[in-house]
């Protein structure tokens, strides 16, 4: 991760505490993010950003509440890696944009057909209902990307 990126991050963190009154923070990236996330989240919590995971025993509280920094819980969930067309890592900080929309829907194609193709297809009613219940969390959901 570039430095641009690290503070990048702060700021939308930053941001998402103080403006949005954030709980809960998950980032969703692909696993190849996750030595920057353990980057970024101790520069979070050492700038006290937030308190982070709450820790067990009486030295863990009293430091707890100690603490000026809110108790929010932030989390990276990693995924695989998706890849491009030429079959390498998808970039997207390329010039070449792919809507989550359009990576979704290509998703939902692949995974059907493997099943179909293993003798575990669903029945078509059941297809449209998965893939409209997928679109309707993504719309319910104004992901950010």
């Amino acid at each position: 991760a570039t430095g641009v990126q690290l503070r990048h991050d702060l700021t939308c963190l930053l941001y998402r505490i103080e403006e949005e009154k954030a709980q809960w923070i998950i980032y969703v990236t692909d696993v190849g993010q996750t030595q920057h996330f353990d980057m970024f989240f101790k520069a979070a919590q050492k700038a006290g950003f937030y308190a982070g995971k709450a820790k067990k025993g009486k030295a863990a509280a009293a430091a707890a509440a100690d603490s000026a920094a809110p108790a929010i819980r932030v989390d990276h969930v990693g995924f695989g890696l998706v890849l491009g067309e030429d079959g390498k890592r998808f970039r997207t900080r390329s010039s070449e944009v792919v809507r989550l929309v359009d990576l979704l829907d290509e998703a939902v194609t692949r995974a059907k057909q493997g099943l179909v193709e293993r003798g575990r297809g669903a029945s078509g009613r059941r297809r449209r209902s998965t893939r409209q219940l997928l679109h309707w969390a993504m719309e319910q959901s104004n992901m950010r990307i």
